[in-house]
């Protein structure tokens, strides 16, 4: 597994240097008003061959982080991302935050994320 994670780091080891922008994002809140748009607008050929590091809080709901994901994979050559708090908060009595944990890791895999879980720092 290590050996799996080592590999996907280095796909850009090779690239020149001078290609490569990092930017970060976070407390994104792609549920909030204007957040989606303001993402889908965001230029696909500028930031082709940056790298985007998405510091959490990107939704409240599944359903959103899933479309933020996509919208922000499409418009940036890879992306790294650890979810925040608003990411993992349940706001179902019905679901538990072991629960919604395992779903946004689902959608980080699902969108072929590097990531990050707080539990692999322990």
């Amino acid at each position: 597994a290590a050996a799996k994670r080592w590999a996907k780091f280095g796909v850009d080891r090779r690239r020149p240097r001078k290609e490569l922008r990092i930017w970060a994002l976070s407390d994104v809140f792609f549920d909030q008003h204007g957040v989606p748009e303001w993402c889908k607008s965001l230029s696909s050929s500028f930031f082709r061959d940056d790298v985007l590091m998405l510091a959490g809080n990107l939704a409240d709901s599944l359903p959103q982080l899933r479309f933020a994901l996509t919208v922000l994979k499409s418009k940036f050559r890879r992306i790294f991302y650890v979810p925040g708090n608003h990411d993992l908060w349940v706001r179902r009595v019905t679901l538990s935050s072991i629960i919604r944990g395992e779903q946004v890791k689902d959608e980080q895999r699902e969108a072929r994320l590097q990531t990050s879980m707080p539990e692999s720092h322990m």
